[in-house]
């Protein structure tokens, strides 16, 4: 762990964080310590730090970051500012996800946290509302509350994607009973021993729901937004998990 130590200690301080996020672009250290408000006796210091750890090259009289440094800073920082922003949550939540899907988690954007199981519902069944071309969803139990959301979705001709858990097929099954017209519509599922987050995306927004660190899945903290990096991030995580399951017959 020693290099890795020493790399830690590098980015630790602000302002060599700083010049690395801002020499996407060649510069010349004069720009550098005018743009940080930093003495240039100070501004050379850290570039001369960060060169020899290789994370700056120097192009004659210009600095910019390497391609090592850039491999960092979009991909493991991005991932950490995102777990650091968090860390309340991820304190007594798990992630249980491939790790590419992990490290994408720095890509996502701006997110808002919806905190209260109502307030989650709330927001779930305005989506519903709004949906006109696709909803897709995991599901480790069929949520009573929602069921006639999704009966309306079919009802509007939504193409519906449902993986659950196979917990919950024998209520699917009796739901699917209770509102025959699910059976000719454009709802497929599939099934999985185990959901491992809760997703809905749909082609406006999409929410996600992680577990505690025990497994059971929490509804009262919602991952949530409206650009299109995260509908993207769930749209592909909603089609991992479709992958891996067998479809069934409703």
């Amino acid at each position: 762990m020693g290099d890795l130590s020493e790399l830690f200690k590098i980015l630790s301080n602000t302002k060599r964080l700083q010049m690395l996020f801002i020499l996407k672009e060649s510069k010349k250290l004069s720009d550098i310590a005018k743009e940080l408000k930093m003495p240039s006796p100070e501004v050379a210091r850290n570039l001369k730090i960060l060169h020899n750890a290789d994370l700056v090259i120097k192009e004659e009289d210009k600095y910019k970051i390497s391609n090592f440094a850039n491999l960092i800073i979009e991909n493991s920082l991005s991932f950490l500012e995102f777990i650091w922003k968090y860390k309340d949550i991820f304190a007594d939540h798990i992630l249980p996800l491939p790790k590419e899907f992990i490290y994408r988690l720095g890509e996502v954007g701006e997110l808002q946290i919806i905190r209260g199981t109502i307030d989650g519902f709330n927001l779930s069944m305005r989506r519903f509302e709004k949906t006109q071309y696709y909803h897709f969803a995991t599901a480790e139990k069929i949520l009573e509350g929602f069921v006639m959301s999704f009966v309306e979705l079919l009802k509007r001709g939504v193409n519906v994607r449902l993986v659950v858990s196979t917990k919950a097929i024998d209520e699917l099954y009796r739901v699917s009973e209770e509102y025959p017209e699910i059976k000719n519509s454009r709802l497929r599922v599939r099934v999985r021993d185990e959901i491992p987050v809760t997703v809905l995306v749909d082609e406006n927004s999409a929410e996600i729901n992680i577990p505690f660190v025990n497994g059971k899945m929490d509804y009262g903290i919602t991952f949530y937004s409206e650009n299109e990096k995260y509908r993207k991030f769930a749209k592909d995580l909603f089609y991992y998990l479709w992958s891996d399951a067998k479809e069934i017959k409703i």
